[in-house]
């Protein structure tokens, strides 16, 4: 009687011993002010403030997928860069921006360019309508 007992009371030691403690991890949060760049076709550069909550206070990761846009993070903003825009379309590419579970986005659009055609030539053949002209 006395094993049973001593083997009930080890048991019950070894289950309660073995709770595990509430975790207390803090959530973590990240948000981006403007949600929307807008930039001009002639291309430049812009900030986007970041601010993070909570967490371990990792390394924010950006990701982009676009060539003409690079992004630097620098304290609690992201540096934007964006080539010039040579196309007769608007660009727009989706940023994200995550910080350890925490994901927030915003959206970067550039104008399209408003460009003449530009070309040399040696010899004009042809019927010409207007009272100007020039020569260079």
């Amino acid at each position: 009687m006395k094993r049973f007992l001593l083997l009930f009371a080890l048991a019950a030691l070894a289950f309660t011993a073995c709770e595990k403690e509430p975790a207390t991890e803090a959530t973590a949060k990240v948000t981006v002010t403007p949600d929307v760049v807008e930039m001009t076709a002639e291309g430049g550069e812009a900030k986007v403030s970041v601010t993070t909550e909570g967490g371990s206070g990792s390394k924010l990761v950006v990701k982009e997928d676009a060539s003409w846009l690079e992004t630097k993070v620098t304290g609690g903003s992201i540096e934007l860069t964006a080539d010039a825009n040579a196309t007769a379309s608007v660009r727009e590419v989706v940023v994200t921006v995550k910080y350890e579970a925490a994901e927030a986005t915003f959206t970067v659009k550039q104008e399209a360019s408003e460009y003449d055609v530009v070309f040399d030539a040696k010899r004009f053949e042809g019927i010409y309508f207007g009272s100007e002209s020039s020569s260079t």
